[in-house]
């Protein structure tokens, strides 16, 4: 059987979260743009599902990001904007801005980490004492050392919700998208042009390409040295009253609880495989009880009235560098765009939009210089690792 090529402007391998911005900034630039995807859109096999991810602009990891993350809010607007617009989408809100507390102890990486980035970029914030984030959010069982800390540009990004729109958008505006199309290989030619061929049996050649994989990064462009995939587990429980909980903000917590809590301690503890290693072809999706227990374990002294009935779990993985900042470069005509080390679905519109700056004009105005790979491979040589979280 004789192989079909179509040709390009550029090709993105990947279509989640980041592919899918990145499909739509080039579209909406009249760039002719072709998106592969090996499932279907807005599926929940990677790391861009489970109905909600936070959305924060005071931000805990690094200072760096938060001018990404106000041009991403304008961004996220515009999509919601759009999507209010089309007649062929329901009226549901991508963005739901909730505002965001932020609790800890003073010292906590948590709260050093908000207060560096609203002290660095003047945001407009309410330090909360104990007694005060009582009164007004009875729900949460903060102890008598902990504050907060208010950041009212926060909420709450519907994932599912955001892929179909960037998708729907991306399309009419003219990019191509195969969906259940998985790439056996990618190529960067002598003369600079990308080649991918697929399982389908066709091959396609752009002038660039973009590699947005998330976990599946080692198997497709192999940086292993700086970059790992770990197992995580959503967890969704009955609350007791849910009228209690309709107008709280989205949280997080010193020790890790937010929509659903980052990392159980060491690898395996407690009956729990969160954290564990893995690549998609391994990862265990099927969550034990000892898992639910433990995480009903970790709730119940914080959030009382949350600790119920378990009504759903999800596993999903998330892609880490040493450092966990960003994977954002590009090498030749290629740009690597992930992993983004678990927290970076919120900023995946302005992604999309320094992509589209790099494949076009091979530089961005947005300061990406420490998600470089040579930087990512330095820290690791050096040993270092993520800053702000408590030791």
């Amino acid at each position: 059987m004789s192989t079909r090529t179509t040709y390009y402007d550029v090709i993105v391998v990947g279509v989640g979260a980041h592919g899918s911005s990145i499909l739509d900034s080039l579209a909406r630039r009249n760039i002719s743009a072709l998106g592969i995807e090996k499932y279907d859109i807005a599926h929940a096999n990677g790391s861009s599902h489970g109905n909600s991810r936070i959305f924060r602009t005071a931000y805990i990891e690094d200072p760096r990001y938060v001018p990404l993350l106000k041009r991403s809010l304008t961004l996220w607007e515009d999509l919601d904007q759009y999507r209010q617009e089309c007649d062929d989408m329901s009226p549901a809100k991508i963005l739901n801005m909730t505002g965001g507390l932020m609790i800890g102890d003073p010292n906590s990486g948590v709260v050093q980490g908000t207060l560096s980035s609203v002290k660095t970029h003047n945001l407009k914030h309410r330090i909360m004492s104990a007694d005060e984030i009582r009164s007004t959010y009875p729900v949460f069982a903060v102890r008598d050392n902990e504050i907060g800390i208010l950041d009212q540009s926060s909420g709450y990004i519907v994932p599912e919700a955001a892929i179909e729109t960037l998708v729907h958008r991306a399309l009419k505006h003219g990019a191509t998208i195969k969906t259940n199309t998985t790439v056996t290989n990618w190529e960067e030619k002598s003369d600079g042009t990308f080649v991918v061929t697929t399982d389908k049996n066709e091959t396609y050649t752009a002038k660039k390409g973009v590699l947005s994989v998330g976990a599946w990064a080692n198997q497709v462009y192999g940086l292993r040295e700086i970059l790992h995939v770990e197992r995580r587990v959503l967890h969704w429980f009955k609350p007791v009253s849910t009228n209690s909980f309709s107008s709280i903000p989205v949280w997080i917590w010193h020790e890790g609880v937010k929509i659903a809590r980052h990392g159980l301690g060491e690898v395996g503890s407690g009956g729990t495989r969160d954290n564990l290693r893995t690549t998609p072809d391994e990862l265990d999706r099927v969550v034990e009880e000892g898992e639910i227990s433990l995480m009903r374990d970790i709730i119940s002294p914080l959030l009382p009235d949350l600790a119920g009935e378990s009504v759903a779990t999800e596993t999903c993985m998330y892609t880490m560098t040493p450092n966990e900042d960003f994977l954002v470069d590009m090498k030749g005509s290629v740009v690597y765009c992930s992993p983004c080390s678990g927290h970076g679905f919120k900023m995946a519109t302005v992604l999309g939009e320094i992509v589209a700056d790099l494949v076009i004009t091979g530089k961005t105005s947005h300061d990406i210089s420490f998600m470089s790979i040579d930087e990512l491979t330095k820290v690791k040589a050096e040993g270092g690792g993520c800053v702000w979280k408590d030791k």
